[in-house]
């Protein structure tokens, strides 16, 4: 009876989550999460990783921001977790 009602709570709780993040953003992130993963290559953005402005801000003492325009920065973002 008890694993019932846990149950019953899990799932109410999780249809609520799924509820309450439809309201706040009608995307689905899992979708876009999988194309962004599926446009990842071996290797991406190393080359930034390597340089020596990179190395220098990573590596630096001051409070900056690395400003990184244009496209593609999701998939840049999977060479840290890959």
């Amino acid at each position: 009876m008890i694993d019932d009602k846990t149950r019953q709570i899990s799932s109410e709780t999780s249809r609520e989550r799924e509820e309450i993040l439809t309201w706040l953003s009608p995307l689905n992130y899992l979708d876009k999460q999988d194309a962004i993963f599926k446009k990842y290559h071996p290797g991406t953005v190393r080359w930034l990783m390597g340089s020596e402005p990179f190395q220098k801000w990573l590596h630096g003492h001051q409070n900056s921001t690395l400003w990184c325009p244009g496209d593609g920065k999701s998939t840049q973002s999977l060479a840290h977790m890959l």
